[in-house]
């Protein structure tokens, strides 16, 4: 290339990747955030979240405050000494695991062995929720049939959750090949347990989204967390998961969401069963159908446009 002295010169291009496991900070420790076409300097605590984002330092191995070996459930520590066969003592055995620093509880001690993680954690609990139909509903036509929480230490939680959940789901009397009639339960205890044991596993397990962050008002800070169901069971498809990576899921209705859902669960979907499930039109229902299949989602069958035992089903073919 042609400076502007006239002479024959070049230009250097520096391509900077970007760094997903170490935070950058400047020559005075700063930390600054690029947000559209703003960099924002991080507080201390916006650091903090930033290098457990990254990997430099993990939540649960912080120290809490205020916490010591007085707050530690020993029956349950008892349990956990008997499964691993050690003669150890209950110091010991958390010192020796990360569980106990400087005779403080880590966040990882909290959870899994205080008698009360919500005295440090508030939110440190599970809630089980039943709704009455398959979409929770607000205001007049609320369908919260069942609202319990859940305290304790991971491992007391995941119990009490067994219980709970257990006793909501129905059982049905079959005839085994001896000719004795057993009990059935709806759903196999492994499938429903592994889920509420996933719960304390990583988000990128659960197919969790990564976290968005809005300004709604220019002075404060909004997080989103989604964690969708259907989204994670009709993404097993190689088809769907490359539809839902292109974004299209974020641009679905709550109604078309709810036609996926139903698809999934019993397979296949006509006109008149959305009809019954939105309690809408026709041609409404229609129309969010014809529009699940022009974005691939959906599978028309039927001989015609006429045929009475036409129906969609959920594209899952690869």
């Amino acid at each position: 290339m042609i400076n502007i002295y006239q002479e024959n010169d070049c230009i250097l291009i520096y391509q900077i990747q970007p760094s997903t496991k170490r935070v950058i900070r400047s020559t005075s420790d700063d930390v600054y955030l690029r947000i559209g076409d703003q960099s924002r300097k991080l507080t201390h605590e916006q650091i903090t979240s930033l290098e457990f984002d990254k990997g430099e330092r993990y939540f649960e191995e912080e120290i809490v405050d205020r916490s010591s070996i007085a707050d530690v459930d020993t029956e349950l520590l008892g349990t956990y000494k008997k499964a691993i066969n050690t003669g150890l003592s209950d110091l010991e055995v958390l010192e020796g695991r990360g569980l106990l620093v400087d005779g403080k509880l880590t966040v990882a001690g909290v959870l899994l062995f205080s008698t009360n993680p919500s005295k440090f954690y508030p939110n440190a609990r599970l809630r089980f929720l039943r709704y009455e139909g398959i979409k929770a509903q607000t205001g007049q036509r609320i369908n919260l049939i069942k609202d319990i929480n859940i305290d304790g230490p991971i491992p007391k939680v995941i119990e009490k959750a067994k219980e709970i959940i257990s006793s909501q789901l129905r059982e049905f009397q079959t005839l085994d090949a001896t000719g004795k009639f057993k009990a059935v339960p709806e759903y196999p205890e492994f499938a429903w347990l592994e889920g509420v044991k996933r719960i304390y596993e990583e988000m990128e397990k659960f197919f969790l989204k990564a976290p968005e962050y809005s300004e709604p008002n220019g002075n404060s800070v909004l997080l989103r967390l989604d964690n969708n169901y259907v989204m994670r069971q009709v993404r097993n498809s190689e088809h769907m998961e490359k539809l839902f990576e292109g974004g299209i899921w974020d641009s679905l209705s709550d109604d078309e969401k709810t036609i996926i859902y139903i698809a999934y669960r019993e397979g296949k979907i006509n006109n008149r069963r959305v009809r019954e499930v939105l309690d809408r039109s026709p041609g409404y229902c229609r129309n969010l159908l014809n529009n699940l299949k022009k974005l691939d989602i959906l599978l028309w069958r039927g001989s015609s446009a006429k045929d009475p035992t036409q129906y969609y089903e959920l594209n899952t073919y690869n």
